[in-house]
C-alpha cells in the first residue's frame, strides 16, 4: 500500500473548509504518471480551518509497480466568511417521493444553545468500487428543502428540519454517505488591528470589533504572552482594556478572542510587541566623604532599573543645591565640588534611564565640608550678660579683644529658647530684646565683620516673667444682643455671658474689649460686668443710663472662669448688646511684640463742624475715611490699632456711627456699631479700631440722618515689627472705683462737685490701684448731678500744654458714662480731670493699667 500522510496549514485571512489534496504520482524522478485526489477527513468526513490552524491527513492506496515517488500538487478548499458550526445532529430517512440512489433524505436538528441561520447539509460518499475513498457530490451542494435552496433559520436546541439530496442520474454509485451540517451562525471572526501601548507595569490593549458570526458578542478575552498575568475578559460593549502586573522591560505580545452565545472565535492575530517601562527605583545607602570644598557621595543602585538599563546618576547637595551627574549607569559614587565649605551637608542621588529620572533617595548623614582658608574671624565679645525686664530682657556686652581681619560690622544676639535673633550696630554695647514669654533664656552674643560672625559668647540664665497681656484687636462683631430672643436683663438680675469659644475668640484670654450698648431701659439704672468667678459683686458701673435712653460704652471686661463675665442691671429692665473689638491675652501665653499700648497726650484729629480731618458733617449711608497713621505723634508705621474718643454732635435722626478698619463706602450698614445716639443728643464713646494695612486709615460710617463727628486720639497699639519694643503690657482687674466727688471718703483730696473750669488730679497708682511705674490706665469714667451743658477732659497732668480734646460730652441734667484710656503722670502715675461748664459730679472705676 502506498500511504500518503501530511498536514495542510490554513495561510489564508479567511476560514476554509471542505479542503482537498491532490497528489502527483511520477513513475520516475521527472514524469508523471497520474494523480490522486482526497479530502482531509475528520470523523465527520470534512475539516474547517481558520487562518493559522492546521489538520493532519492519511491516505492510503495500492502500490502501483511503476511508482517512483509522490508529491503535492495542489489543496483547494471552499472558502468560509466564518468559522462553520458543526453543532448539528442528522438522521437519514427514507425520502417520501423517490427511494433510488439518486435522492438522499433526512433531518438536522439544532443542538447549539442559540438560534442560528442558512444550515447547510454536506454529504461525502463512498464509493462500491473502492469503500476506503471519499469525494463529495458536485451536486451535493445543492439542498431542497420544501423547493428552497437552503433550510430556513433554526430556533433554539430540539428545533430541527427535514432536507433531500437529489443527485444526477450519471453521478457515481455510492455505497455509504457520511452528512455534516454547518450554519452562516458561527462563533465570531477573530477581532482586527490589535494593538498595545505600554506604560510602567501595564499595557493598554485596543482592537477592532470582528463580525459576530450572527449572534450578538458577549465578551472578549486577552492572552498575554507570555502568560505572565491571567487572560482578561471584559464585556461586549469595550473594544480596549488595560492589562496589569506586567513585568517592566519584558516584551509582551497579546491576542484577542470574541465571544458570543455559540462560544469563543478564533484568536486575534497578535499585536506588535511592546515593552512596559518604568523610572528607576530609589538608590539606597547614600554616604557621603568630606573634602575641602568637595564631597565624594557613593551609593548602591536601586532595587529596580525600571525595565531600561540606568543611564547615569544626579547627586544634589543640601544646602545649596549643588550637582553633580554620572556619565553612565554603572558608576556609583561621584564627587560634589564647588560647595562652600565651613558647614554641614546632606546629599541625595537620583537615578534617570529613558523613561525618565527617579524619586530622590533618602538623604546621607550630614558631614561637615571644610571651607577654604580664611582670614581670623572676630574673637567672643567680653563681659556679657543679662537682666530680666517686664516680657524683655537686656543684654550687655564688650566688645571681642580680637576683630579678626577686618573692622567690626555689628553684632548678633540670638535667644534660647526659641532661636529669634536680633542685630545691634558695630558701636552698641547692650540692646533691649523683647516680646519674651514667661521663661529662663539665655542669649549668645557674636560680633560681625565682612568675614562673618566670630566666635559667640553666652550670657547668664535670665528668668522673665511677662507682667501682663497684649492687645490682639478684631474685626468688630457682635457677640450679645438680647433682642434676639426677647430677654431683656431685668432688675437685679446677674446675668452670665459665655466670651471665649464665640466668633474665634480663643479659650485662654485674660480680657476682652467690648462696645457695650444699653437699649429699651425701663428705668434710671446703670450695668456691672466683672469677671464671672467674683463672690461678691463690685461697687462700680460700666454704663449709666436713664429710660427709654440708647447709649453705649466701651468697655474692658476682665474674664471669669471658664471664659464668662457677668452683666448686674441695677433697676428696671433693659437690652443689651455686646459689639466684640478685641482681646487682652494672659501674661503666661504671650510672646513677641504685638499689641503693646503706647499712650499720647490725647489730639484731636477730625472735627467735622469746622472741616478738620477733612471732611463736613456725615450724611445717612455716608462714609468717610480719616489718615490715622504719620498724624501728630501717631507713627506712619508699626501699628496695630488706634485708641479713639468718637463723639456724636448734634445728629437729626435716632442712629448710630460705626468705626472700622479703613477701606471702601460701604454699600449696606455694618453688623456692629460704636456711638448710638438720639436726635440732639451729644454723646461720646471710646473706641479702639484697627487701622487698614493698605494706608494705614480707619473708616467712620453714619447710619441714619446726619451727625457731626469729633474723633480724638489717645494711644496706639504695636504690630509686633519692632523686635525690641518693651512694655505696654495690659494688667486686668475686676472694676475698681478710684474716685466719687459725691462721697468725701472717695474724694479726700477734693471733697465735691467739680466746678466750671475746675480741675483736680487723681491719683491712679498706689494701692489698690495700678502699680508704681505703670504707663497708663483703663477706667470708666462717669458724670452725672450735671448743672449745665458741657464736656470732662482726662489727661497726663504733665501734658504741655493742655490737650484741646474731650473725653465725656453731655447736656443738662444727664448722666453718662464713658471708658477712658489715658496715660499717666512717669513721676508719680496721676492725670488730671477738668469741668468746662456748669459743676459735676465724677465717678472713675479702674479696670486695668499698663506697665
Amino acid at each position: 500500500m502506498l500511504h500518503l500522510v501530511g498536514e495542510v496549514a490554513n495561510n489564508d485571512a479567511s476560514d476554509a473548509g471542505v479542503i482537498q489534496v491532490t497528489y502527483n504520482l511520477y513513475d520516475s524522478p521527472t514524469h508523471i504518471r497520474g494523480s490522486e485526489a482526497f479530502l482531509t477527513s475528520d470523523a465527520s468526513g470534512a475539516d474547517i480551518l481558520a487562518h493559522g490552524e492546521a489538520t493532519s491527513y492519511n491516505d492510503a492506496l495500492p502500490l502501483p509497480a511503476w511508482y517512483d515517488h509522490s508529491a503535492v500538487a495542489s489543496v483547494t478548499a471552499a472558502v468560509s466568511q466564518t468559522p462553520p458550526e458543526h453543532n448539528f445532529s442528522i438522521t437519514q430517512k427514507a425520502c417520501s417521493d423517490a427511494n433510488d440512489a439518486s435522492h438522499v433524505c433526512g433531518t438536522v436538528s439544532n443542538l447549539n444553545p442559540v438560534a442560528v441561520d442558512q444550515v447547510r447539509v454536506i454529504l461525502t460518499f463512498t464509493t462500491t468500487s473502492d469503500p476506503s475513498s471519499a469525494f463529495v457530490d458536485g451536486d451535493g451542494m445543492s439542498l431542497q428543502n420544501n423547493e428552497t435552496s437552503s433550510l430556513a433559520a433554526m430556533g433554539t436546541a430540539g428545533d430541527s428540519a427535514d432536507f433531500e439530496l437529489v443527485r444526477s442520474p450519471d453521478a457515481p454509485v455510492w455505497g455509504g454517505v457520511t452528512f455534516l451540517a454547518e450554519s452562516t451562525t458561527t462563533p465570531p471572526a477573530p477581532p482586527d488591528n490589535v494593538a498595545a501601548i505600554a506604560s510602567p507595569n501595564q499595557a493598554t490593549v485596543s482592537w477592532a470589533a470582528p463580525d459576530n458570526g450572527g449572534s450578538p458578542l458577549t465578551g472578549y478575552t486577552v492572552t498575554t504572552s507570555p502568560a505572565d498575568v491571567p487572560p482578561t475578559t471584559v464585556g461586549a460593549n469595550q473594544t480596549s482594556t488595560t492589562i496589569n502586573g506586567l513585568t517592566n522591560g519584558t516584551s509582551y505580545t497579546f491576542t484577542v478572542t470574541a465571544s458570543n452565545g455559540l462560544g469563543a472565535g478564533h484568536p486575534s492575530v497578535p499585536s506588535t510587541p511592546v515593552t512596559p517601562l518604568d523610572v528607576p527605583g530609589k538608590p539606597t545607602g547614600v554616604t557621603a566623604q568630606p573634602g575641602t570644598q568637595t564631597a565624594t557621595v557613593s551609593w548602591s543602585a536601586p532595587g529596580s532599573d525600571g525595565g531600561a538599563p540606568i543611564t547615569s546618576y544626579t547627586v544634589t547637595s543640601s544646602p545649596e543645591g549643588k550637582t553633580t551627574t554620572t556619565a553612565d549607569g554603572t558608576t556609583l559614587s561621584a564627587t560634589v565640588i564647588g560647595l562652600s565649605g565651613g558647614k554641614n551637608y546632606s546629599f541625595t542621588v537620583m537615578a534617570t534611564n529613558a523613561v525618565g529620572n527617579s524619586a530622590e533617595s533618602d538623604a546621607s548623614a550630614a558631614v561637615f565640608v571644610p571651607g577654604p582658608p580664611s582670614t581670623p574671624l572676630p574673637g567672643p565679645p567680653g563681659n556679657v550678660s543679662g537682666s530680666a525686664g517686664s516680657g524683655y530682657a537686656t543684654v550687655n556686652w564688650s566688645a571681642p579683644v580680637a576683630n579678626g581681619a577686618n573692622a567690626i560690622t555689628g553684632y548678633r544676639i540670638t535667644a534660647s529658647p526659641g532661636g529669634r535673633a536680633m542685630n545691634a550696630a558695630a558701636g552698641a554695647r547692650s540692646i533691649i530684646f523683647g516680646g519674651l514669654a514667661n521663661n529662663t533664656y539665655t542669649f549668645s552674643v557674636q560680633a560681625v565683620n565682612g568675614d562673618g560672625n566670630g566666635q559667640a559668647a553666652s550670657t547668664n540664665a535670665v528668668t522673665v516673667v511677662n507682667g501682663g497681656g497684649q492687645y490682639h484687636p478684631v474685626a468688630p462683631f457682635r457677640l450679645l444682643d438680647t433682642r434676639n430672643d426677647n430677654r431683656p436683663i431685668v432688675e437685679g438680675e446677674n446675668r452670665v455671658v459665655q466670651i471665649t469659644g464665640q466668633g474665634g475668640l480663643p479659650d485662654n484670654i485674660a480680657a476682652v474689649v467690648l462696645n457695650v450698648t444699653a437699649t429699651q431701659p425701663t428705668g434710671p439704672s446703670f450695668l456691672t460686668i466683672y469677671p464671672s468667678d467674683v463672690i461678691a459683686m463690685p461697687t462700680a458701673s460700666n454704663l449709666n443710663f436713664a429710660p427709654g435712653q440708647t447709649i453705649p460704652n466701651l468697655v474692658v471686661a476682665t474674664i471669669g472662669a471658664g471664659g464668662r463675665v457677668t452683666v448686674f442691671n441695677h433697676i428696671g429692665s433693659v437690652h443689651v448688646l455686646f459689639d466684640v473689638e478685641g482681646w487682652i491675652s494672659t501674661p503666661q501665653t504671650t510672646a513677641g511684640t504685638a499689641g503693646l499700648f503706647r499712650p499720647l497726650t490725647p489730639a484731636r484729629l477730625m472735627d467735622t463742624r469746622t472741616g478738620h480731618g477733612g471732611s463736613g458733617r456725615l450724611q445717612a449711608g455716608q462714609t468717610v475715611n480719616l489718615q490715622v497713621a504719620g498724624v501728630g505723634e501717631v507713627p506712619g508705621t508699626g501699628l496695630s490699632a488706634v485708641v479713639l474718643n468718637v463723639t456724636a454732635v448734634s445728629p437729626t435722626a435716632n442712629g448710630y456711627v460705626s468705626v472700622l478698619p479703613g477701606g471702601p463706602a460701604l454699600s449696606q450698614p455694618p453688623a456692629t456699631s460704636s456711638v448710638n445716639f438720639s436726635p440732639g443728643q451729644t454723646i461720646p464713646n471710646r473706641v479702639v479700631v484697627p487701622v487698614s494695612a493698605a494706608d494705614r486709615q480707619i473708616s467712620i460710617y453714619n447710619h441714619a440722618g446726619s451727625v457731626d463727628v469729633v474723633v480724638d486720639v489717645s494711644g496706639w497699639y504695636t504690630d509686633g515689627t519692632d523686635a525690641s519694643a518693651i512694655l505696654g503690657q495690659f494688667n486686668a482687674m475686676a472694676p475698681t472705683r478710684i474716685v466719687d466727688t459725691r462721697d468725701s471718703q472717695n474724694d479726700a483730696a477734693h471733697a465735691g462737685a467739680l466746678g466750671q473750669g475746675q480741675s483736680f488730679v487723681l491719683p491712679v497708682t498706689g494701692a489698690g490701684r495700678c502699680s508704681a511705674g505703670s504707663s497708663g490706665a483703663v477706667m470708666n469714667v462717669t458724670v452725672t448731678d450735671t448743672t449745665g451743658s458741657s464736656f470732662l477732659r482726662v489727661y497726663p497732668s504733665d501734658a504741655n500744654p493742655v490737650p484741646f480734646t474731650s473725653d465725656l460730652n453731655w447736656t443738662a441734667g444727664t448722666t453718662i458714662p464713658n471708658l477712658v484710656v489715658v496715660r499717666l503722670r512717669a513721676a508719680d502715675g496721676v492725670v488730671t480731670i477738668y469741668n468746662n461748664v456748669g459743676s459735676t459730679s465724677v465717678v472713675a472705676d479702674l479696670s486695668g493699667c499698663f506697665n
